[in-house]
Parts: structure tokens; sequence; C-alpha cells
């Protein structure tokens, strides 16, 4: 459970990001509607490359032109592929939400974040300790379609963002609400898994009550160090924007390696869990950059991993 909470900042992180940088500026409806739609290619593309792999690999005897059409509204084939889909609705509704956010003042723009993800996290919470019950979650997470939530956690990545310099002792905050977040997260699941109340994504979705809190503390931190980042060596900035350029594909192709490359089996004979866990997300990781460079460099994949 410790290891399965640790790195659920991430989702939540990348669409603070997503809202620092796209929220403060007026995007016209042209370029929301271009990002949209290479987003759309990337779904249908990664979605098409999945379904043949999984006929191949994993003996998926559906017939192949429902699951075709089934594309655009139904997620398939492999779990993390839910993201694309948050991508196109995130494009679409990036001028929409960067205008409500130019207008709204800080209360309300607080007042937004509250009544889209913190009340829901609440309820959702006091919901679970009822019903004990995820068919009856009111979040819906890993959606194909864009729930409100989402549009609270861009925003508030951008007003922490702009309003991280006027908070005192701001990294005290920060990890203030890290802990707060992860303890709450993984203690829940821990208990709840245990009792076998509930599955064990209950509390770790990337748009739960302390899963927010955890991912807004990490994100706080590194805005609060953003002077010390910005004086990093060139040699290290262009390292980062080498997998930055590339992200998307390594997040989409991740899971070909894992499907291809055989689990290794003797690393348990050698390495105690969790640590043989963490050497196999090495190897996968490490797989999955050389494939994603060398697909960047021929220009009929470049298009689907840049």
């Amino acid at each position: 459970h410790f290891w399965n909470t640790v790195p659920r900042f991430a989702v939540p992180v990348y669409m603070m990001i997503s809202g620092a940088l796209m929220l403060g500026k007026e995007i016209p409806l042209e370029k929301a509607e271009k990002k949209a739609t290479k987003a759309a290619v990337l779904l249908i593309v990664w979605n098409f490359i999945y379904l043949i792999l999984s006929h191949i690999l994993r003996g998926n005897k559906a017939d192949i032109l429902q699951e075709i059409l089934a594309i655009p509204v139904k997620r398939q084939f492999s779990a993390h592929l839910w993201y694309i889909y948050f991508l196109v609705w995130m494009y679409l509704f990036a001028p929409i939400l960067g205008y409500i956010y130019r207008v709204l003042s800080v209360k309300q723009q607080w007042y937004f974040i509250f009544i889209t993800v913190l009340l829901p996290g609440i309820l959702d919470l006091y919901n679970s300790f009822i019903f004990f019950d995820k068919n009856q979650e009111l979040i819906k997470s890993f959606c194909t379609f864009f729930h409100p939530s989402y549009a609270g956690i861009i925003m508030l990545g951008r007003l922490l963002y702009d309003n991280a310099a006027k908070i005192k002792h701001e990294k005290i905050y920060a990890l203030l609400s890290l802990l707060f977040g992860f303890s709450g997260a993984f203690f829940l699941t821990a208990v709840f898994c245990k009792m076998r109340w509930a599955t064990s994504d209950l509390f770790i979705s990337e748009n739960r009550f302390f899963i927010v809190f955890f991912a807004s503390g990490i994100f706080l931190l590194t805005v609060s160090l953003r002077d010390k980042f910005n004086k990093m060596p060139m040699k290290l900035k262009k390292i980062f924007a080498f997998f930055s350029k590339r992200s998307v594909g390594i997040y989409l192709f991740h899971e070909i390696a894992i499907w291809t490359i055989p689990k290794i089996q003797y690393l348990n004979n050698f390495i105690s869990y969790p640590y043989d866990m963490l050497l196999r997300c090495c190897v996968y990781f490490i797989i999955t950059i050389y494939c994603v460079t060398v697909m960047s460099e021929i220009k009929i994949f470049k298009k689907i991993v840049m």
C-alpha cells in the first residue's frame, strides 16, 4: 500500500502544471482546437496499437470492428489510455477555464476549487464510510469525459503558482499538505483493504480528497523552489527538455514494454520486494526511453511520441 500510494501525486500534479501553463493567458479557440485534434489523433492511433497488441499478445477474441467503433467513448485494451481522453477534453476546455480564471477574484477562484474538488471529495469520503461500496462513489476517476473536479485541479495549479510567493512559510504549508494528503490516503486504504471494505484505488485515484492535498503539497514545494530550478546548469535543463518533449510518447509506450518484456523472475532470488519492483520499473523505463527516442527520429512515428 505504501509503494502504491507514493506515486499517486503524479497525475494531479500534471494537471496543476497544465493549469499553471495554460490559464495565465488567453488561449485562442483555433489553438485549443488544434491541440485537441492532435490529442484525438493520439487517442485513436494508440488505442488501435493496443487493440492489435491485445489480440496478438493477450488472446483478445472480441470483435475488432466493434472495438474500433467504441474507441471514442469506451476505455479498452490498457487502463493508462484514459489519460488521452482527458487531454482531448482539457484542450477543449482550456479557453473557457482560462477566461473563468482571469475574470474571477482570488476569493471566487478558491470558491470554484472548493465546490469542484474539496466539497465533492469530502462527500465522497463520507459516502465511502457509510456504504463501503466502490459502486457508490460520487467522484468518478479515470473518466472518458471531463469531470468538474479536473477543472478545479487545473485551476488550483494556476492559483498556487500565482500566489505561492504571497504565502508566508510556503515550504512548511507545502510539507504539511503533502504529509496530510499522503498519510490520509495511505492509512484509509490500508484499513479499508485489510477489512475488505473497498478496493485499493478508492482513496488514491487522481481526484480523491487526500490525493489532491498530497499533490498540492508537492506542487507548492516545487513552485517555491522555482528560482533554484531556473539557475540549474544548462546541460541539466537540456536533459529535462529532452524528456519533456517525449513525455507523451513515454507515457503511452511504457505499457508496451511491460506487455512484451517477460517478467524478470530471477530477481526475486537476489533482491527482495520492493527493491526488485523498483529495479523492474527502471528496466522498463530505460527500454521505453530508448524506443521512444528511436521513434522520435523516424518521421512516421515522430508525431505520435512528441
